[in-house]
C-alpha cells in the first residue's frame, strides 16, 4: 500500500544499496543486481521481496531471454508516485520549482515570480509561502512526501543547513533548513547552487554513462559570478570549508554589457528601442532580440559567451576533466554553445591543444535552467540513501 511507503524507515544498508541501484537503472533485474551488488542472488531475492512488501518497487516487466535461452528475468522498478520532493532554485527575483518522485519522474516544472527582493527578515517567511503554494497541507504531512531541497547561491554549509553569505542576496548567516524544517514538519535541506548543478548530473544519470570527473558551471542572469561544482571520482567535492568550486573573479552584469556595447555600435537598436530602462533585460529578453536580428543584442550575447568560454579554458587546463556541463539561463538555446562557446573555448585553448593538451566534452545539461532546482532534491535522496557521503552512487 502506498501510506505504507516510509523511505526514513530504511534502516538495512543492503536495502538502501539496492533500492538505489532500481532507482538510477529504471528497471532491473535480480541477475543484474546480484552482480552490481555483488550479494548472493539468495539475499538479492530476499531484499527484492521486503522492498516489494513494503511498496518500494513492483515489476515492470519480462526481459529478454539470454542467447542460451531459459527462464525470462523479471525486470524491477520503483514503484511511479512514491516519495515526491520539492526541488528550488532561489535567484535575485525569481524562484525556479520542480516537483519529482523518487523514481526521478518530474511532474511539474516552472518559476515563481517574488513579489519582493529577499532581505535577511524575509527570506524564511517567503520561501515557506512559496513552498506552501506549491504543496498543499495534506501532501505536507503525507509521510509519502519526503522534504524540500533548496539550491541557493553564495557560500552555504549545508551539514547546518546555513546560507553563510550571497553575494548575489546580500545575506549572511540565515538558518534556513532548521527554521522551514520546524515551520513545514517536513526535511528541509539547503546546497549551493551549483554543487546541486552538480549533484543532478551524478545522481539523476545512468552510472554507466558518467565520466569520473565532472565540472558544472551555472550562469544566470544577475550573477555575480560564475558558480562551479566539482565531481572528483563519482563524488561532490565541497573542500575543507565546504567552499570548493567558487569562482571569485566577479562576472559583469549585463547592464555592463550592453552599455560597453551602446558605446561601440550606438543607441538605434531594436533591443534599446523596445526596452525602457535597458538594464532590466534579461539573457532570455537579450537572446530573443539577437535571433531577430539586433546586432547589439548579438554582440552582447557573444560577451558573455567569451566570458564563459575563457573559464571554461581555464578550468580545463586546471582540472582536466572528462566532462564539463554548462546549465542555467546560458542553455536556452544550443546554438549558443555550438556557435560561441565551443569555437570560443578550443580558440582561448590554441596554444595549450598544440602542446598537447586534450579539451574535455562540454555540453548543456539535459535538465537545462532546472538542473540546480533538480540537483537539489539529491540532498534528501542522500539522506536515505545515506550509506554514501555526498557519492552518486
Amino acid at each position: 500500500m502506498l501510506a505504507s511507503t516510509d523511505f526514513y524507515s530504511l534502516t538495512e544498508n543492503s536495502h538502501r544499496q539496492v533500492l538505489n541501484l532500481i532507482r538510477i537503472s529504471r528497471e532491473i533485474s535480480g541477475a543484474e543486481i546480484a552482480r552490481n551488488t555483488g550479494f548472493q542472488p539468495s539475499t538479492i531475492l530476499y531484499i527484492l521481496r521486503i522492498l516489494d512488501k513494503k511498496g518500494f518497487i513492483n515489476i515492470s516487466r519480462t526481459g529478454n531471454s539470454t542467447e542460451r535461452g531459459g527462464k525470462k528475468p523479471v525486470l524491477w522498478k520503483i514503484k511511479p508516485g512514491i516519495g515526491k520532493m520539492l526541488g528550488l532554485e532561489v535567484l535575485k527575483d525569481k524562484i525556479r520549482y520542480v516537483r519529482l518522485d523518487f523514481a526521478g519522474t518530474l511532474y511539474e516544472q516552472g518559476e515563481k515570480i517574488l513579489p519582493v527582493s529577499l532581505t535577511a527578515d524575509n527570506m524564511i517567511n517567503t520561501l515557506e509561502s512559496v513552498i506552501k503554494e506549491l504543496v498543499h497541507e495534506e501532501e505536507l504531512k503525507s509521510r509519502t512526501f519526503l522534504g524540500i531541497g533548496i539550491g541557493v547561491p553564495g557560500l552555504v554549509n549545508s551539514n547546518k543547513g546555513i546560507l553563510r553569505y550571497s553575494a548575489l542576496l546580500q545575506v549572511r548567516d540565515i538558518e534556513i533548513s532548521e527554521n522551514l524544517t520546524r515551520n513545514l514538519g517536513k526535511p528541509v535541506y539547503i546546497v549551493n547552487d551549483a554543487n546541486a548543478g552538480a549533484l543532478s548530473i551524478s545522481w539523476y544519470n545512468d552510472e554507466k554513462k558518467l565520466p569520473e570527473h565532472i565540472v558544472y558551471l551555472t550562469y544566470n542572469n544577475g550573477a555575480k559570478n560564475l558558480g562551479a561544482g566539482l565531481v572528483i571520482n563519482h563524488e561532490l567535492y565541497t573542500g575543507i570549508a565546504g567552499t570548493a568550486g567558487e569562482i571569485l573573479e566577479p562576472l559583469p552584469s549585463l547592464k555592463e554589457l550592453i552599455q560597453e556595447s551602446v558605446i561601440k555600435m550606438g543607441t538605434d537598436h531594436a533591443l534599446l528601442k523596445d526596452n525602457h530602462p535597458p538594464e532590466k533585460v534579461s539573457f532570455r529578453t537579450l537572446l530573443d532580440y539577437s535571433k531577430k536580428g539586433c546586432m547589439l543584442s548579438s554582440v552582447t550575447v557573444r560577451q558573455v559567451c567569451d566570458i564563459i568560454s575563457e573559464e571554461i579554458a581555464r578550468i580545463a587546463a586546471l582540472l582536466n576533466p572528462n566532462l564539463i556541463v554548462l546549465g542555467g539561463e546560458i542553455t536556452f538555446s544550443e546554438e549558443l554553445l555550438t556557435d560561441h562557446i565551443l569555437p570560443g573555448t578550443s580558440k582561448k585553448a590554441h596554444e595549450m591543444m598544440k602542446m598537447g593538451f586534450v579539451l574535455p566534452e562540454i555540453s548543456f545539461s539535459s535538465f537545462g535552467e532546472f538542473s540546480v532546482a533538480i540537483g537539489s532534491t539529491a540532498m534528501i535522496l542522500h539522506k536515505i540513501l545515506r550509506n554514501q557521503n555526498h557519492k552518486s552512487r
